[in-house]
């Protein structure tokens, strides 16, 4: 497997993106170095475009590594996941494991639906903190 990670300061989100064959122990090391670039940015969103895996874990190893990602990432962090229509089983399972730890994660079918989703939670945040700021 390869995967890129991309910090990009304009959006203040993390972006991966993996291609290939996937193990468990790469998707581990991913996450250690996602963890490291949200650390060292003090960010909270990230984009994952896994639309160009080809075959993953077994479902066994997939649940314990979305029970990691959970678990070893920031409270409130918040992530889209792009997957293909033939990944949707797997996504919606590492989705509903990721909520119950620290990480909200959103699968998505279309890769610009993810990215503007996961663009549009910081916006959303700075309109509430404008309007609770605001004298009534």
């Amino acid at each position: 497997m390869s995967y890129f990670i991309n910090p990009v300061e304009e959006d203040q989100i993390v972006y991966v993106s993996c291609e290939g064959m996937m193990s468990a122990s790469e998707l581990s090391a991913m996450r250690q170095e996602v963890r490291r670039a949200l650390d060292q940015q003090r960010w909270n969103r990230i984009m994952v475009d896994a639309t160009q895996v080809q075959s993953g874990p077994k479902p066994l190893e997939l649940f314990d590594i979305a029970r990691e990602w959970s678990m070893n990432i920031f409270r409130g962090v918040r992530a889209a996941l792009a997957v293909r229509p033939d990944q949707v089983r797997q996504a919606s399972m590492i989705e509903k494991v990721t909520r119950h730890g620290s990480l909200f994660l959103i699968y998505f079918l279309d890769l610009e639906k993810a990215k503007a989703w996961i663009k549009q939670t910081r916006l959303r945040r700075q309109n509430l903190a404008v309007k609770e700021l605001q004298p009534v």
